[in-house]
């Protein structure tokens, strides 16, 4: 009998295979409902030359369309506005069929509060009853044909607009009136990396775009400043993020200027009101504001540093 010990080489992990898709990645009865309504709209959306709406990858997309037909609706029949049907769903009938799923107890009691078909709406997704969500989804359809009422009059006011805006302008206030305050912690603060061009750029860059609008910066105005940009991304996405996601929580989507003073404590009035703009989504005021409320926007952020290990989550 040998003493001697054969150490064996541990095979090499496989390749991570490419997921495969078929019909039925895009049915809701392929995912575990409570999953599949959490489905976070991809910031690498890109659209094709008729403004048709597709998701990062072909798994992700496949998502949103069984995110949609869990609902009871088509994605073909909003893929030109999608993040604005996406983040409707999203903000008035998620929560309700997340509670019915996963709290019943607490259901329970809330849906009494509802309108009785809205509650029949979200017992029936919930339960995927295809003929009970038919029966009902009229409740949604008026909510999302509003939303994308209000989103077209939003697209075409910045058509008829005469002011010159900033290169970015056209297509965020396309979807400005429907920003909210509540999303910011998936952003994962990606590097800013030097293009051809001499822009910076980085992963999310949409998602910073955006957040920089709302706040009275223009993109254009700044790309070529990495310091700057990294400035802006770490107040505008990481401190107001943070603090207005708190505000929101506590106070709701309005401005509460009692509520900003405890949130924001020791600010002036001057950098209040800076705040307030952007809060509300008031570019313009924001815009006209920055330059004079910046530097003690800067230094209140040093002084009350944000949680990132917040930021970046995906699930």
């Amino acid at each position: 009998m040998s003493n001697v010990i054969e150490f064996k080489k541990k095979p090499d992990d496989a390749p991570a295979q490419p997921v495969q898709i078929g019909p039925e990645h895009y049915t809701p009865e392929h995912y575990r409902l409570s999953d599949l309504v959490r489905y976070e709209y991809s910031p690498e959306t890109w659209a094709d030359r008729d403004g048709y709406a597709y998701q990062n990858t072909l798994e992700q997309h496949a998502h949103l369309v069984a995110f949609f037909a869990a609902f009871g609706f088509k994605y073909d029949d909003y893929a030109h506005s999608a993040f604005v049907a996406w983040r409707t769903l999203q903000e008035e009938f998620v929560s309700h069929v997340h509670m019915r799923l996963e709290h019943a107890g607490t259901w329970d009691a809330v849906r009494n509060k509802l309108d009785s078909e809205l509650a029949a709406y979200v017992e029936a997704v919930a339960l995927q009853d295809k003929d009970a969500i038919q029966r009902y989804r009229n409740v949604a359809q008026k909510t999302l044909e509003k939303a994308r009422s209000e989103h077209e009059e939003a697209v075409n006011k910045v058509q008829r607009t005469d002011v010159q805006l900033p290169a970015e302008a056209t297509m965020l206030e396309r979807g400005i009136n429907n920003f909210r305050w509540d999303s910011p912690f998936l952003y994962s603060f990606p590097p800013f990396e030097k293009t051809s061009s001499g822009e910076y750029r980085h992963g999310a860059h949409d998602v910073f775009v955006t957040y920089a609008y709302v706040c009275g910066w223009s993109y254009a105005d700044i790309s070529r400043d990495k310091l700057r940009l990294e400035e802006v991304s770490n107040i505008c996405i990481g401190t107001l993020g943070y603090y207005f996601y708190q505000m929101m929580v506590t106070g709701g989507g309005r401005w509460n200027k009692a509520l900003a003073v405890k949130t924001f404590p020791g600010c002036s009035d001057k950098l209040l009101s800076y705040l307030s703009a952007c809060y509300g989504r008031r570019v313009e005021s924001a815009r006209k504001l920055r330059d004079a409320a910046w530097p003690e926007l800067q230094d209140w952020a040093r002084r009350h540093p944000f949680d990132r290990s917040l930021f970046g989550r995906r699930g």
